[in-house]
């Protein structure tokens, strides 16, 4: 009898656990390294799987019944050698299973068959590289030189693929592309669409018959068959990382496409990010143009200590010129709601969420909400302790600072709150938008712009704070017509006068230094090590053998922790970390084989340790 070695769709307890099943005779045709099965797995439960391997003799030491495939999925369609090999770095860079690897490249898989379109078996091992380059630049002159790309790959029958981070983003530049998208055989690929399109789209994308794919992250876990050039657009923007095992980055994953088939790589900015700066400098990214580009708009600070509310009088000012040419004007606040904190104010009792180490943003109409579990509760108008009706919020959120705008609107000028929650199919070109970082993703072009409360992205204990605060406000600088007002209590922070005298480069290299002194990311490594239970003592006792395991293999003044987690309780789990500092690559295998099979969360490089 044949026997095959399946990956199964489930967690287990080493990273590359295979297990063996039988193969009925009617199978036999329709089986082969690559092919999606269904197989028994534990007491009356049916999974998918994966062939990786055959045999035809039983491993050593196995007993009991050896179950059999079930059935064969999408007879038509497996994997290539590339994809298992692929799957298998996935899972070493990024610290999951081989499983958790392989079944994140393959999106949900229809039940019936459909037609399989192409194949990537023919791929070859492609050693000449092309030379990987940074374009820094508007997202205008971006597009500009992507549609260069496009046409010269097009002519030679040759595919694009553009990763965007955020969907947004991507319709931007459909929408600035006009007619010339249609000139180009395109497909579009990303999460939300029905299992069946998402699957027909797969497949599609691995003939390489398109001119031009546009999309997700998602896109680089696909065969980048006939692909010559890989964009990635806004190369430094979070939405470049994933959250989920195996937390891949972008730029990573087509490195490794490049390694294998040679193709280009292009990441497209509107400044470069520390890791590219030191890219540039090691040589292995180019940047297309020498010269930095500048906002346009002319950046004003404003000392808050000299203010007596969140609307500062240049701010104030601000706002009726906007009115006043019936304009666009964006005002970016750290936080959504009223504000970061509800409390009462006659006894100082917080409300915080009963599943979380956090306290509850106050939003209109008495609701409370926790941001971590999404925990709600409304009509709380009192005390719980001390019974007074004195219920105030602490800080400044988006409907908050919204609500301010109005009072001196009244009524005369439209102003809309924006967040990650809003949902709005068009925005009018006159009007006053509040509104979270997410207001990048709306691909509106403010005439004047305001950053309050900016001091709060700096007080987070965290390693990249003045990093994302800097390219969080120069982002905001870039696509703002006229100028931009910075609301701060310490203007003379270096970060500030770099802002007002244009000095980017100059903090950029500050930050550098100080992330080699330290050796952070991109100079060293870092491994971000999370576990949480909702029985603290557990916890605590789990947190504690390991880093007495991980004590053996790294020195101790490498490691930080173990400490509670930034928000040592979340959905209902108290948790734990554990930060190492790695100054010697070569200790990640080790680190690796000794947590798997841990019930926790490793991230490395992570582009927060909070």
């Amino acid at each position: 009898m044949q026997f095959a070695r399946v990956l199964v769709n489930q967690k287990t307890k080493q990273w590359d656990d295979v297990f063996t099943y039988g193969i009925k005779p009617e199978f036999l045709f329709d089986t082969h390294i690559g092919s999606i099965v269904e197989v028994p797995f534990g007491t009356n439960r049916m999974v998918e799987g994966i062939i990786v391997g055959f045999s035809k003799t039983l491993p050593k030491g196995l007993r009991g019944e050896i179950k059999n495939i079930k059935r064969v999925l999408q007879k038509q369609f497996r994997f290539s050698l590339w994809e298992i090999e692929f799957s298998k770095w996935l899972a070493q860079k990024y610290f999951s299973s081989w499983s958790e690897s392989l079944f994140s490249i393959l999106p949900p898989v229809p039940k019936h068959d459909s037609y399989t379109e192409g194949s990537v078996e023919e791929l070859q091992k492609n050693k000449t590289n092309l030379q990987s380059k940074l374009l820094i630049d508007s997202s205008e002159n971006r597009y500009k030189y992507y549609w260069e790309i496009i046409k010269d790959n097009a002519k030679s029958k040759k595919t694009t693929w553009i990763i965007f981070p955020d969907l947004n983003l991507m319709r931007s530049f459909i929408r600035q592309s006009g007619g010339i998208l249609s000139q180009y055989k395109t497909m579009s690929y990303y999460s939300g669409e029905s299992v069946k399109k998402r699957w027909q789209k797969w497949l599609a994308i691995r003939s390489g018959k398109y001119d031009l794919v546009i999309g997700s992250r998602m896109i680089l876990l696909n065969m980048p068959a006939n692909v010559r050039t890989i964009i990635i657009d806004e190369a430094s923007n979070s939405g470049h990382v994933e959250e989920q095992a195996p937390a891949y980055r972008s730029n990573e994953v087509a490195h490794y496409w490049q390694t294998q088939f040679g193709i280009q790589i292009v990441e497209g900015d509107i400044i470069p990010s520390l890791r590219q700066l030191v890219e540039i400098k090691a040589g292995t990214i180019h940047p297309v143009n020498d010269k930095l580009s500048q906002p346009q708009c002319k950046i004003s600070l404003v000392d808050m200590n000299k203010e007596k509310s969140n609307i500062s009088i240049e701010l104030a000012q601000a706002i009726e010129e906007t009115i006043d040419h019936r304009e666009t004007m964006v005002i970016l606040v750290p936080k959504k709601g009223l504000g970061s904190r509800t409390r009462c104010a006659d006894c100082g009792y917080e409300f915080v969420c009963p599943n979380c180490d956090v306290s509850l943003a106050r939003h209109e109409k008495e609701l409370l909400v926790c941001y971590l579990c999404n925990y709600k509760t409304q009509g709380i108008t009192s005390c719980p302790i001390c019974k007074s009706n004195n219920i105030e919020t602490v800080g400044s959120g988006v409907e908050k600072i919204g609500q301010q705008i109005k009072q001196i609107t009244k009524g005369r000028y439209e102003v809309i709150n924006l967040d990650k929650d809003t949902k709005l199919s068009k925005l009018p070109n006159a009007a006053i938008y509040v509104s979270t970082q997410a207001i990048f993703r709306w691909g509106i072009r403010p005439y004047i712009s305001a950053v309050i409360n900016s001091d709060f992205f700096l007080t987070k204990p965290d390693y990249s704070a003045s990093e994302i605060a800097f390219y969080t406000m120069l982002r905001l600088a870039m696509i703002t017509k006229k100028k931009m007002l910075i609301q701060a209590n310490n203007t003379d922070l270096l970060i500030y006068q770099a802002f007002s005298q244009n000095r980017y480069k100059y903090f950029l290299r500050e930050l550098l230094k100080e992330r080699l002194a330290n050796l952070y990311p991109p100079y060293g490594h870092i491994l971000k090590i999370e576990l949480g239970d909702t029985d603290k003592e557990k916890a605590m006792k789990r947190i504690g053998r390991l880093h007495s395991e991980l004590s053996k293999i790294v020195p101790r003044e490498e490691i930080i922790g173990p400490v509670p987690g930034y928000f040592s309780k979340e959905r209902g789990n108290y948790k734990f970390q554990i930060i190492i500092k790695l100054r010697k690559e070569s200790k990640i295998e080790q680190i690796r084989n000794l947590l798997f099979g841990e019930k926790i969360k490793v991230t490395i490089d992570p582009e927060s340790l909070l």
